[in-house]
C-alpha cells in the first residue's frame, strides 16, 4: 500500500514572517483607505454635510469613470488624513444610484468627477484645484479648517458673536423656523437664477437660428452681386489691353534736341 504523505505547514521565521507582517499590514492599510472616504446619499447628505456643524468636501463622481479611477486612491488618502477631523468630512457621492441622482442634478453635476466644498452654502463651491493628495490637503487644512460656530465662538467677529447672542435665548423651534425660512430664501433665489439662465439659453438660441437664416438667405445674393461686379471689371480690364498703341503726331518721329 502507497505511503499517504502528509501536508505540513511551515511557521515563518525571520524574513518570511517579516513579509507575512509587511503583507497584513499593507492589506489593513488598504482597507482603512477604503473605508476612509465616506459615502453621502441623498437620505444623509444634509445631515453629513448641513446638519454635522463640519464643514464638507465631497467628490461626486460614477463608477465607469476613468478619471474617477485615477483620482480615487489620492481621495481615499485625503479621507485617511481627516478621518478623526472635528471640523470637516471628506465624502464621495455615487451619482450613478438610483438614490442619489436627484441629489446629483440638485447639485448642479454635469460631469465626472466634480468636487465641491461646503462651508454652509446649499450649492457649496466648485474646487477647481489639484487633484493631487497634497494640494488637495493644503486646500482643506487653509480653506476648510474650523469656523465660527457654537462650539468655537473664539473664531467669531463681532457681527457673528451678534446673531449667536440673539439666538441662543430662542426655543429649538424658533431657530428650525428660522433655518428652514432662510433655506427657503437661498432657494428661491437660486431657482430664479436658473430660470434666467434658461431664459437667456433660449433666447440665445432662438437668436442664434435667426441669424443662420439670414446668413443663408443673403450670402447667395451676395455672392451674385459681387460677380457681376467681378466680370465687369475683368472685361475692363481686358478691353484696355486690346486697344491699338498711341500714333507718333503728323510731321516727323519724336525728334531729339537740336
Amino acid at each position: 500500500r502507497p505511503m499517504k504523505m502528509r501536508r505540513t505547514w511551515a511557521v515563518p521565521t525571520g524574513a518570511g514572517k517579516s513579509a507575512c507582517v509587511l503583507v497584513a499590514a499593507l492589506l489593513l492599510l488598504c482597507s482603512v483607505a477604503e473605508a476612509s472616504s465616506i459615502e453621502a446619499t441623498a437620505q444623509n447628505f444634509d445631515a453629513l454635510v448641513h446638519d454635522s456643524g463640519k464643514n464638507a468636501f465631497v467628490m461626486f463622481r460614477a463608477p465607469w469613470c476613468g478619471h474617477c479611477k485615477a483620482m480615487k486612491p489620492a481621495w481615499d488618502q485625503l479621507g485617511a488624513a481627516f478621518a478623526d477631523s472635528g471640523h470637516v468630512a471628506i465624502l464621495h457621492v455615487d451619482c450613478t444610484k438610483a438614490e442619489s441622482k436627484d441629489l446629483c442634478q440638485q447639485q448642479g453635476i454635469r460631469g465626472y468627477p466634480t468636487v465641491k466644498s461646503f462651508t454652509g452654502e446649499p450649492l457649496g463651491e466648485r474646487y477647481e484645484g489639484s487633484r493631487e493628495f497634497e494640494e488637495m490637503k493644503e486646500f482643506v487644512d487653509e480653506e476648510l479648517g474650523p469656523v465660527c460656530s457654537f462650539q468655537e465662538k473664539e473664531l467669531c467677529n463681532k457681527a457673528q458673536v451678534a446673531v449667536l447672542s440673539e439666538w441662543i435665548p430662542k426655543s429649538p423651534e424658533e431657530r428650525k423656523a428660522k433655518v428652514a425660512g432662510d433655506v427657503a430664501a437661498i432657494e428661491k433665489v437660486q431657482a430664479e437664477v436658473e430660470e434666467l439662465i434658461k431664459d437667456l439659453q433660449r433666447q440665445y438660441e432662438e437668436a442664434t437660428i435667426r441669424a443662420r437664416d439670414v446668413v443663408e438667405r443673403l450670402s447667395p445674393e451676395i455672392r451674385l452681386i459681387k460677380s457681376i461686379d467681378r466680370e465687369k471689371e475683368e472685361e475692363k480690364q481686358g478691353a484696355g489691353q486690346s486697344s491699338p498703341p498711341d500714333r507718333a503726331p503728323p510731321g516727323g518721329g519724336g525728334g531729339g534736341e537740336l
